[in-house]
Order: C-alpha cells, then structure tokens, then sequence
C-alpha cells in the first residue's frame, strides 16, 4: 500500500520506515506514529494547543488523519516520483 519513512533532523538519520495499512488510514497521524514506537512529543494529549507534534516543519502530527497527510503530500521520495512513498521529517529526533 504506502510506505513513510521518518528522518529526524537533528540526527541526519532515517530513524523509521513504516508500511501502511489499509485500517491505518483513518487514524490521527500522531496516534499511528506513536503506535510505531515514534517519540512524537505533546503535552496537550492531542488537543492542538501545545503545538509540539509539529512534522514536516509546519503540520501538527494531531490535526490530520493518515489519509489527509498523504492525499495533501506532495513529498515523493525517490527520483521516478513514486506515489506509494512519503517522507515525513522531525526535528528533534
């Protein structure tokens, strides 16, 4: 199906690649990282008012669900454009 692979910024590495499930699709985007065993910070349990699940430099990880963030990317990761794959970046990991 789809395929997100997660590069922490501070570190410079890819710290997960993640396969997307159909059943995925529906949850909220920190919930499903979280479920992955991503450190994605909140202090507001999802609330959008801490503003610390930021990913990608702007999107609060809580506000979207899987299915908004990958309709709405426009982050193809390899060179032929593939649509299947995603990149999503954090800073602090």
């Amino acid at each position: 199906m789809y395929q997100i692979e997660v590069y922490g910024k501070a570190s410079g590495k890819i710290a997960a690649v993640l396969k997307v499930q159909k059943y995925d699709l529906d949850k909220n985007l920190m919930d499903f990282l979280r479920e992955k065993k991503l450190p994605i910070a909140s202090s507001c349990a999802g609330k959008m008012q801490c503003k610390k699940c930021i990913i990608n430099g702007f999107l609060l990880s809580c506000s979207v669900t899987l299915k908004e963030f990958l309709r709405n990317s426009s982050q193809p990761i390899d060179a032929q454009g593939d649509s299947n794959k995603f990149l999503i970046t954090i800073d602090y990991l």
